[in-house]
Parts: structure tokens; sequence; C-alpha cells
């Protein structure tokens, strides 16, 4: 997870990218576009996700729920490097 510098990424969105890294969402990502990948997974999350994941995840708290709409989540950001 890189990060600009002086422009730290807030914790939900954090939680969000290192599910998809350490749960091998992003093993068919090419690597020279995971960058792109985060930025529309993360869009995806912010428009329609909002309350049912980034909140939750803001609080600390990861559920089944919030794992499940991830994974569909970064299916659909990831279809247009497949």
């Amino acid at each position: 997870l890189v990060q600009p510098q002086y422009s730290p990424m807030p914790v939900e969105q954090q939680i969000a990218i290192l599910y998809c890294g350490t749960n091998g969402l992003l093993k068919n990502i090419p690597l020279d576009k995971v960058t792109e990948f985060e930025k529309r997974l993360l869009s995806f999350l912010e428009l329609n996700h909002q309350a049912d994941v980034l909140d939750i995840l803001k609080q600390g708290t990861i559920n089944d729920d919030v794992t499940k709409i991830i994974r569909e989540t970064s299916e659909k950001a990831a279809q247009q490097f497949l």
C-alpha cells in the first residue's frame, strides 16, 4: 500500500485495499495496473457502499457482509483489467 506523502489514505480505504491484497483479490491484476485498480475499487465503494462498508470499516469492524461486498466490488473493478 503506497500513499502519497502528506496525503494519507483514510483507514477504511486502507483496510479495503489491504483486504484485497491479503485475500488474493489482486492476483489477476497486472502489477502496473494495481494503482488504477485501487482507485476504481475505492470509487465504487464510495459511490455505492459508503454506509454498508466504508462507515463500518472506519469503526474498526469487519464482518462477513462487509467482506462479501468488498469481494463483489473488487470483481467489478477488476473486469476492465482481465
